[in-house]
């Protein structure tokens, strides 16, 4: 690579942080994975994130919009009860 060519990449890089999502995107996204898989605390952290505890506060949010916690410990998933409309999600998100 040229000196020119070297010069010039460095000038258009830019640093991009990463930003966190928002309580709320972050909500829409769990219930819309949840929608085509279980999710594990360790899944969302990474998706969000968020710490363990704020995780399970989230999760407990959501159980009014169809979430489920299944199990205890490091092996709780998170599931979506299919038995909760897409209205009832609706509204509580």
């Amino acid at each position: 690579m040229s000196k020119t060519t070297s010069d010039a990449l460095k000038q258009e890089m830019t640093y991009e942080r990463q930003i966190p999502l928002d309580d709320e995107a972050a909500k829409i996204r769990i219930l819309t994975v949840l929608k085509e898989q279980d999710l594990t605390n360790h899944d969302v952290r990474q998706m969000t994130g968020w710490n363990r505890k704020k995780v399970y506060k989230i999760i407990k949010e959501l159980e009014s919009s169809g979430v489920k916690m299944i199990g205890k410990g490091r092996g709780t998933k998170y599931t979506l009860d299919t038995n909760t409309t897409d209205e009832d999600r609706d509204r509580d998100i």
